[in-house]
């Protein structure tokens, strides 16, 4: 819980740039002299993955995006041989999935570290827990698709973790749980992260589901589905719906992730990524727009200790207070 409020304040103070500059360095080296040295803060990112271009359907490619929507740098990967559409953020790297190659890691500014992390064709999604990598497989035919356990440095933990799957989509991942969306079958398969079956029909009768996320207590799982334009809430526990329509009128969303409060929306039809709470609230349907053929999105907030970010943010907001104080007071 702690950890969400943080994020959510940081998000804030990212977003407004709480406070004046005079205000930000005289917290700022109050800190340094309190601390011994000043927070790991950097700015915020998302990150949004796309199949295509408009030129090229063979290449891919992954932009970057701060915290209110603004390209930071739209070809940051410019080249992805396959189509980038799974995509995950982890400490400061990219990890990339494509149908011909696998997954392939780049570093913060772009560039490649293994364009061949693992090695595989006919892959789609992936997802990142703790120290693993999950990575979907849609296999030939119905039936064939796969999801398999990696490390971070490509390590192949169980290549066919979870077999027998049909049309898979995006997965979601909290605690020992593992959910995975079915396209053509409409249903969403439950399963522990060391492949064991909790139940292959968790949920049925969607409209075609592509997109899966849990909230940060894992207690609620969110469902996206493509043709029926909506974002459903169930109770991740037992499958029970929640709401049906907790987010509506999208264009085909893609996929869907959660960053404390925030879930994130990518449209395929609409070419954009929108930005709501866990609630249904829009924050901003078009927080990213002008995109082609987006498929995934990543959010990366830094967390600095919880200590040093309550200093931090307590020291600033002071500092401020006393400068406007200050600067109301001249005649």
């Amino acid at each position: 819980m702690v950890s969400w409020v943080l994020e959510g304040l940081y998000k804030k103070m990212m977003k407004k740039q709480l406070g004046s500059g005079r205000a930000w360095r005289a917290g700022a080296f109050l800190l340094l002299g309190i601390s011994g040295g000043f927070p790991a803060i950097t700015h915020g990112q998302i990150f949004v993955s796309s199949a295509g271009t408009v030129t090229n359907s063979a290449y891919g490619h992954v932009g970057e995006y701060d915290l209110a929507g603004n390209a930071i740098n739209s070809t940051l990967v410019p080249s992805v041989y396959g189509g980038a559409y799974g995509l995950a953020a982890v400490n400061g790297n990219l990890y990339v999935s494509t149908a011909f190659l696998g997954v392939s890691e780049y570093n913060s500014a772009g560039s490649a570290i293994n364009t061949t992390l693992i090695p595989a064709t006919n892959t789609y999604s992936l997802t990142v827990s703790g120290p693993n990598l999950y990575l979907v497989s849609f296999g030939p035919g119905n039936g064939n698709g796969s999801i398999g356990q990696y490390t971070l440095s490509g390590s192949v933990i169980q290549s066919s973790l979870i077999t027998g799957l049909t049309s898979p989509e995006q997965m979601t991942v909290a605690g020992t749980n593992l959910f995975e969306a079915n396209y053509k079958t409409g249903t969403v398969g439950r399963y522990t992260t060391t492949g064991g079956t909790v139940n292959t029909s968790f949920l049925t009768g969607l409209s075609f589901p592509t997109g899966l996320a849990l909230s940060g207590d894992g207690a609620d799982l969110f469902v996206a589905s493509y043709t029926g334009d909506t974002i459903a809430e169930y109770n991740a526990s037992t499958g029970a719906l929640i709401n049906p329509a907790l987010i509506s009128g999208l264009q085909h969303p893609e996929s869907i992730t959660i960053s404390g409060n925030d879930l994130y929306v990518v449209n395929y039809s609409g070419g954009t990524v929108g930005e709501y709470l866990t609630n249904g609230t829009s924050v901003n349907p078009t927080l990213i727009s002008g995109l082609y053929q987006p498929q995934s999105v990543a959010v990366n907030v830094p967390e600095p200790s919880s200590l040093a970010l309550l200093m931090f943010l307590g020291v600033t907001v002071g500092a401020r207070r006393r400068f406007k104080t200050a600067g109301n007071s001249r005649g």
